[in-house]
């Protein structure tokens, strides 16, 4: 039995991407098991791996905390990889992926496993402080001497990548994927989209923009709001679905702005395909990404999306597939702009081309095609031979 290890710095980040692929290779007879922070008290990841395994770690590198878990961390790694002899170990998410190098550095060899990091974006990026660039570019150098392919999902990471390993060991892929069947159009319910616009109180004439993201400060979720509030319609809407530190703080600003009644704050949504299907386009003003999923959404739903042009984004919205704006002093009056030409009628043949673009670049990102190349990676840093 081949044996696999996924690292995630925090469960959610097994259930928004890895799912699939440790039902896949459960499927061919691996056993799959996860590595995660309070993972073993998740009821969903209980149901997708064969067992669970807690690590006391932290999304905030720099925080005390994190500091004075590192001994235990690695120490716990250790010990479970020494105890299961797995095949190979898969690292995502910075914090666990850096830990679990270190942790792998003088042992995976001996041991005959493979290590394998999928940079879901890394935290050194253009337009980025200078001085975290630095750490974690160096950071991220090093710990690549101990690992033997490294993933990543867009050409600003991939040149950064090769610039430190060999091209060889460095593969770029369509991120983790997106299951096309479930974002298709066909699978959307017409009232569903209809008691949406209707929990909103949005008039049949009335325009919806959305934007799916936490609500943290490299979201930017205040440029999209000052870009409403600079177009001078009171049909046009926004909606935001998430939650986070900056929630109550972007509530007040609409207050401020005087356009409170034209922002919704939908909090957290289970299933965001309404949402996307009620809007005249999804906004995407982050500042950091590494391959945007609710870009992805929205392309194989046939939405337009005005997102910022910075890594990530610009991969899927290039070559005429999206509204690409300057992440510069212009940025909100850009927004705007690109707002105001999705919500005019007279466009409606343009869009439709843009959307068909997007979804045809889309197509490329299937789930099941990632899920294959996913296996042919393995197959050629020889896990499945071994």
């Amino acid at each position: 039995m081949k044996k696999l290890l996924i690292a995630t710095t925090v469960p959610i980040t097994l259930k928004a991407f890895l799912l699939p692929y440790a039902e896949y290779f459960r499927g061919l007879g691996w056993r799959v098991d996860c590595l995660s922070k309070n993972v073993s008290m998740d009821e969903t990841c209980a149901l997708h791996f064969d067992e669970l395994n807690d690590i006391n770690w932290n999304r905030n590198p720099f925080s005390i905390s994190s500091i004075a878990a590192l001994h235990g961390c690695v120490k716990k790694i250790r010990e479970l990889v020494y105890k299961e002899r797995y095949d190979i170990v898969h690292v995502h998410t910075p914090v666990a992926a850096f830990i679990t190098r270190y942790a792998l550095r003088d042992i995976r060899s001996a041991l005959g496993i493979s290590v394998i990091y999928t940079a879901h974006g890394f935290h050194f990026y253009s337009g980025g402080n200078r001085f975290k660039n630095c750490v974690f570019r160096m950071a991220e150098k090093m710990a690549a001497r101990w690992t033997d392919l490294l993933i990543v999902m867009n050409d600003e990471d991939y040149q950064a990548a090769v610039s430190f390993l060999p091209a060889e060991r460095v593969v770029k892929m369509n991120g983790a994927g997106i299951d096309l069947e479930y974002y298709s159009t066909e699978r959307i319910y017409p009232e569903k989209v209809l008691e949406l616009r209707d929990s909103m109180r949005l008039a049949p004439s009335d325009k919806l923009f959305s934007y799916v993201a936490e609500f943290n400060p490299g979201k930017r979720h205040a440029d999209v709001i000052k870009a409403l509030a600079r177009i001078n319609n009171k049909s046009l809407h926004l909606a935001f679905a998430g939650t986070g530190n900056l929630f109550n703080e972007m509530k007040l600003l609409t207050e401020k702005l005087n356009i409170s009644e034209r922002v919704h704050f939908l909090g957290f949504q289970k299933d965001v395909r309404p949402l996307i299907a009620a809007s005249a386009a999804m906004v995407t003003p982050s500042q950091r990404e590494g391959l945007p999923r609710s870009v992805m959404e929205s392309m194989a739903m046939k939405t337009p999306v005005i997102g910022a042009d910075i890594r990530g984004i610009r991969d899927l919205l290039k070559d005429g597939c999206g509204f690409l704006v300057s992440n510069n002093d212009s940025k909100i009056a850009s927004f705007a702009d690109s707002m105001a030409f999705c919500a005019d009628e007279k466009n409606v043949h343009e869009i439709k081309k843009i959307t068909e673009l997007a979804y045809n670049r889309i197509r490329n990102y299937d789930i099941k095609i990632l899920i294959k190349e996913n296996e042919k990676l393995y197959e050629m840093v020889k896990i499945i031979d071994k």
